[in-house]
């Protein structure tokens, strides 16, 4: 039988019917919960206080308050271990990335003309680090780097692809990315750099010149190869910089659309390959697969698959849908497309391997970009045979999807996180007569477990034959 959600907004909160045949409902609404949470131990968070930035890692929990205050939470002992102010509430710090080895929460905090832009580390202890970073890139790069953005992909488990995207969108600052051992990279002019901290310093391990002022960068897994983004900048500086460039030809530049560099780098060797360009907006994502033989990059309209030469082996797209985010899992490309189709293709060949229709959640136009529905603030985490695919803007939703079946168990906008070490889904209770709030968990249920609440809920009532068929269980 179909099967069709409609939403609808009332004064408790949001319902959802689930209309079936013959016009019957099952109603849902978003203000009941399981009565099986439990809070941390300690105080609770004021109204007052939104959160700002949200981490954890495998022993702590990072909540940040938009005054720079973090709520650190020990998740061994279940309880609220400490507060830390930052020194000024006025500033506002941008979310990096963890260290999870160290538990180490990394934030970026924006400098002026007189003080350089600076990374701070608050770890479990409550312990603040603050390493100076160079001034930034110079003023003319920042003039003409129009779209710059922070692209932080957060990827666990099998699918262990490292991602460096170095800038953030909303003011055109250089902001370093934590790679997943703890290490930073960053961009410096047109150089691609991965280093680590040590005490107040940020100590260079590799650096090589791209010769391009690249707008991302995405390695992968073993380092060796990079995808470089260029929506076009290099070339207008270099023809800004060129005496024997033409005003006439000059204008015509600024007058036209700028045109995207996409380029194959060897890490190891510097030879760079430029990738032919087939689309028509400008290129905003690009990963590696597992082994780095094949490379993909979307524009949000559709995905264009490379081998290992630089030749376009494949080009993706599904009719009707944009692109809003892509991940790789074993010898398959993932792709999430609106509307919440899930699809699957061979790294090899580009050919189809299966569908999913999963929930789907809009970002909010603050979070896209303007050529479609592609968001960066997508998390794909692969862990012992289930993808929590977490997708963040305005709202959030959490979905669990099972990666042999590739069937939806689980698809909640009121989850912060999953935390796998313990095995369960982290939240936020709220008190109804202050609007307070305590961080705690939910168990992470098995089928059986479900079952057992069901019949709870039933009082050992079980459904008619004639009930059974007209909810379609059987």
């Amino acid at each position: 039988k179909s099967i069709t959600w409609i939403n609808s907004e009332t004064e408790g909160g949001q319902v959802r019917y689930l209309a079936q045949p013959d016009d019957y409902r099952i109603w849902l609404n978003d203000a009941v919960y399981d009565d099986q949470f439990t809070a941390f131990e300690g105080d609770a968070i004021s109204a007052q206080k939104q959160k700002h930035q949200f981490a954890l890692t495998d022993h702590a929990v990072f909540y940040m308050t938009q005054d720079n205050i973090i709520y650190i939470y020990d998740l061994e002992k279940n309880s609220l271990s400490r507060q830390v102010k930052l020194d000024d509430a006025t500033i506002t710090y941008k979310y990096l990335g963890t260290d999870d080895e160290k538990d180490i929460f990394w934030l970026f905090e924006t400098g002026d003309y007189s003080e350089p832009d600076k990374l701070v580390g608050v770890d479990s202890s409550g312990s603040i680090r603050r390493v100076s970073l160079r001034e930034g890139i110079s003023y003319k790069e920042y003039l003409m780097a129009m779209y710059l953005m922070l692209a932080r992909f957060n990827a666990w488990g099998e699918n262990h692809m490292v991602l460096a995207g170095l800038f953030d969108g909303t003011d055109g600052q250089q902001l370093p990315v934590v790679l997943s051992d703890g290490r930073f990279a960053w961009r410096d002019g047109r150089s691609l750099i991965i280093g680590h901290t040590e005490g107040e310093s940020l100590v260079t391990d590799h650096s090589l010149d791209t010769g391009y002022i690249f707008e991302s960068c995405y390695l992968s897994e073993d380092e060796n190869k990079a995808l470089l983004l260029d929506p076009g900048v290099t070339a207008l500086l270099d023809a800004q910089e060129n005496e024997d460039t033409k005003e006439e030809d000059w204008n015509a530049m600024l007058e036209s659309p700028l045109n995207p560099v996409i380029v194959l780098l060897d890490t190891t060797t510097g030879k760079e390959t430029v990738l032919e360009n087939p689309f028509y907006s400008e290129p905003v994502q690009g990963i590696f697969s597992k082994s780095g033989s094949r490379a993909a990059v979307t524009d949000g309209e559709k995905v264009v698959i490379y081998g290992e030469d630089g030749s376009i082996l494949a080009q993706l797209s599904e009719t009707g849908r944009e692109v809003v985010n892509i991940s790789g899992y074993k010898d398959e490309l993932i792709v999430l497309y609106s509307n919440g189709l899930l699809a699957r293709y061979d790294w090899q060949s580009g050919k189809s391997s299966g569908q999913t229709n999963v929930s789907h959640y809009t970002v909010s136009s603050d979070y896209q970009l303007e050529q479609g529905r592609f968001s960066r603030y997508v998390n794909w985490a692969y862990i012992e045979g289930k993808l929590y695919l977490y997708s963040y803007g305005t709202g959030a939703l959490l979905q669990v999807i099972d990666l042999q079946t590739w069937e939806e168990e689980l698809a909640s906008d009121k989850i912060l996180a999953y935390d796998p070490v313990r095995d369960r889904m982290l939240a936020m209770d709220k008190d109804e007569q202050t609007g307070d709030r305590h961080l705690g968990w939910f168990p992470h249920y098995t089928v059986e477990d479900l079952r057992k609440k069901a019949l709870e809920a039933l009082h050992g009532e079980e459904l008619s034959p004639e009930e059974r068929d007209l909810y379609g269980l059987d």
